[in-house]
């Protein structure tokens, strides 16, 4: 491999890292975006509706108001809350 194949291959290589990273940031928003009701989030966690709004007045779930007493809660959070284990299928 001549200097000009490295050089375009090492270009190659860094471009295809770019695109990743953009894929991964473009995944990490629309989880962000997908919003779910408390009865999604709740099968998903197994816990009752009680224990569900516990867990929100305490801080543990953050929640996001649509619209004044609308709440959902987002995939991002549900990933957080499960470290990325019980995720629902998309």
């Amino acid at each position: 491999m001549n200097q000009i194949e490295k050089m375009l291959y090492s270009q190659q290589e860094h471009t295809r890292g770019l695109i990743e990273a953009l894929r991964h940031e473009r995944v990490q928003e629309q989880e962000q975006l997908k919003l779910l009701k408390f009865g999604e989030v709740r099968q998903i966690l197994n816990v009752s509706r009680a224990t569900l709004w516990r867990m929100v007045k305490r801080g543990q779930v953050r929640v996001t108001e649509i619209v004044p007493g609308i709440k959902r809660v987002s995939l991002a959070e549900i990933r957080r809350l499960t470290n990325g284990k019980a995720v629902p299928n998309e």
